[in-house]
């Protein structure tokens, strides 16, 4: 076997993270102390898990039997479960039956924040293309939750069981395979992708299509990619237009609905599919991870490779998100190892080990401390602590304490001590008497003769030779 030698890796600031692996476990990994290794606290189990989403109101999992549930992300305990549909009920669907291309799998999700025009509500998506959006209602933490001794792998019993019926139902898709969606930071558009699917733009709202994508243009050999988008992401929260695509062509996209069809920019990375970007959240860098353990980071406004992260990673790169506060970039995949890297240097700073093969990250942003309002007695202590008193020294010859001074004798500080030195010296030297006489040289001259004399070289006095002598 090849030899190897163990890389000490500095650590990372403390953090909160959930990572879920395709058997369903939901591991959350914390670090407590400042340069610290991460660690596993607690594991919650369920179902076999498809994708996830972080919100306000709590984490949510999409399972493999058809159904999303909510989970309270501090404790684990389940808050709401619900059935996601996964047919339209129209007749023209009633006729074509079931679609070989694409199962009822879910393949997207997103939960709503509490405070936005949706409310308290889950965005579903499946392989078919039948959207949903419904309604949940989630009790709070100090209620009664049932939360069983089980450990690992019963998490507790569920609150509410909702149905589907209420539920707003339609389809963005006939044919293809949707395999992605994402949701801007207003929630009100969100953009569908997949196989045999190009990318397109939807008003939540009204459940129309505002935005299709064009087929690129022909390569040099004449061809024509077919659709095949793995990956999305927005450029910016507050804006909807700019958005980049990674599709299994190993290629990389920016679109701006507001300019064209076609892309704005495209360039490859690497010969594998590109499986997850995301933001950096400055609007205009982008984390990519591709199939092959390549991660790199993207400067869109030139298409240029800013570098590749460092620490080589053997499987499939699944999920990639920044930090919201912490220079930190969290990343997993098939490798089972979550790894965290610094955003700028792109340096490893500490890596986990977590058995299973991880489908998604997420930063735990519920557990950051919330700043209190400060108070009038705070802002009178910072203003105090702001003022750097003056270092007071006493003058030269003066013993007198400061305290015992007059109040109107101004302090006399190291600086100017210092000055009034230099400025006695030279009194001192211009005022002493200098002797008249023309024989008398200034130190002037003398300094210039002693210079010359020092760069005159001095060389070795011959002795003339007078033959040899007569004994």
């Amino acid at each position: 076997m090849p030899r190897t030698s163990a890389v000490d890796l500095p650590g990372c600031p403390p953090f909160r993270a959930l990572c879920c692996d395709n058997l369903g476990y939901v591991k959350v990994v914390e670090v407590a102390s400042e340069k610290g290794v991460p660690q596993v606290v607690t594991r919650w189990g369920r179902e076999p898990t498809l994708c996830t989403s972080f919100g306000q109101e709590g984490f949510a999992l999409a399972r493999k039997n058809g159904t999303v549930e909510v989970l309270n992300p501090a404790s684990g305990v389940r808050l709401t479960q619900i059935g996601v549909p996964t047919t339209t009920g129209t007749a023209t669907e009633a006729s074509n039956g079931k679609r070989e291309d694409a199962t009822d799998a879910i393949c997207g999700l997103h939960l709503f924040k509490k405070t936005g025009i949706w409310g308290t509500a889950v965005l579903t998506c499946t392989e078919q293309g039948v959207v949903a959006i419904q309604r949940i209602s989630c009790q709070d933490d100090d209620e009664d939750m049932g939360v069983s001794a089980g450990g690992d792998e019963d998490m507790g019993v569920s609150t509410s069981n909702q149905s589907g019926s209420d539920a707003m139902v339609w389809s963005v898709t006939d044919s293809g395979c949707i395999l992605c969606l994402r949701v801007d930071g207003s929630e009100r558009y969100a953009v569908f992708g997949g196989k045999g699917v190009d990318v397109s733009m939807w008003d939540l709202e009204k459940r129309t299509r505002i935005w299709s994508a064009k087929n690129p243009r022909r390569d040099n050999l004449g061809l024509i990619a077919p659709a095949y988008v793995t990956a999305l992401a927005f450029l910016s929260d507050k804006d909807h237009r700019k958005f980049v695509v990674g599709t299994g062509h190993h290629q990389i996209r920016l679109y701006d609905i507001g300019a064209q069809r076609r892309p704005m920019m495209m360039f490859d990375y690497g010969e594998s599919p590109i499986k997850t970007i995301a933001p950096d959240g400055d609007g205009y860098m982008v984390y990519v991870g591709s199939g092959s353990g390549d991660l790199a980071c993207f400067d869109m406004r030139t298409g240029q490779n800013v570098g590749g992260f460092k620490g080589k990673i053997a499987g499939s790169v699944r999920s990639v998100v920044r930090h919201p506060t912490l220079p930190i970039v969290a990343s997993c995949g098939l490798d089972r190892y979550l790894r965290i890297h610094h955003a700028k240097t792109r340096q490893l700073l500490a890596m986990v080990f977590l058995k299973q093969q991880l489908l998604s990250v997420v930063f735990d942003t519920s557990a950051l401390p919330v700043p209190s309002a400060p108070t009038s007695a705070d802002k009178e202590i910072s203003k105090l602590s702001d003022q750097k008193p003056a270092v007071k020294t006493p003058a030269h010859g003066d013993n007198t304490p400061f305290d015992m001074k007059p109040a109107g004798e101004a302090v006399v500080t190291g600086k100017e001590v210092k000055t009034e030195k230099k400025k006695r010296s030279r009194e001192e030297v211009d005022d002493s008497p200098r002797p008249a006489g023309n024989g008398m040289k200034s130190k002037k001259t003398k300094a210039k003769i002693k210079i010359k004399q020092d760069k005159s070289p001095k060389r070795p006095r011959k002795l003339k030779s007078s033959g040899p002598r007569c004994l």
